[in-house]
């Protein structure tokens, strides 16, 4: 049993800015994200090579086992950039099969944080929802949580 609501609700009206719809727009793509892919936050890789994004399902889940070393029937979601970095790709198996979300920027570019080790890159929600509004992760911090 997933523990995100079930129910979204968001209203999309013209009074709203550009900017303010896209990041509404960005809102329920997560919400809806995290309420079909049932699982936690934390499992969300970025693969730092650039792939070819022609690539559907079965290509992209080849290269999440033998480059991110994963297990792409695991749940968790793999995000995929081209060389320009200007089109991405999400990939995240369901209970009964692959999903695929693609975005095509058309001035702009992702930035993601440049690793130099082969690892993959995890990311939070919160990182991925900035990666889709535009914001270079590798400048923006988040405040830490705090535990009592």
């Amino acid at each position: 049993m997933s523990a995100f609501p079930t129910v979204v609700c968001c209203r999309i009206t013209q009074r709203m800015t550009p900017r303010h719809a896209t990041r509404a727009r960005h809102s329920i793509i997560i919400i809806s994200l995290m309420i079909h892919a049932d699982i936690v936050h934390d499992h969300v890789y970025l693969c730092h090579e650039p792939v070819d994004i022609r690539q559907s399902i079965n290509g992209l889940s080849i290269v999440v086992k033998e480059m991110l070393a994963h297990n792409p029937f695991s749940g968790h979601w793999f995000v995929f950039f081209n060389r320009r970095r200007d089109k991405l790709k999400l990939l995240y198996w369901s209970h009964n099969g692959f999903c695929l979300w693609y975005k095509r920027l058309e001035k702009q570019r992702f930035k993601s944080p440049q690793h130099l080790n082969s690892e993959p890159i995890t990311l939070s929600l919160d990182e991925l929802r900035w990666l889709l509004d535009g914001y270079d992760l590798a400048k923006a911090k988040t405040t830490p949580t705090l535990t009592l």
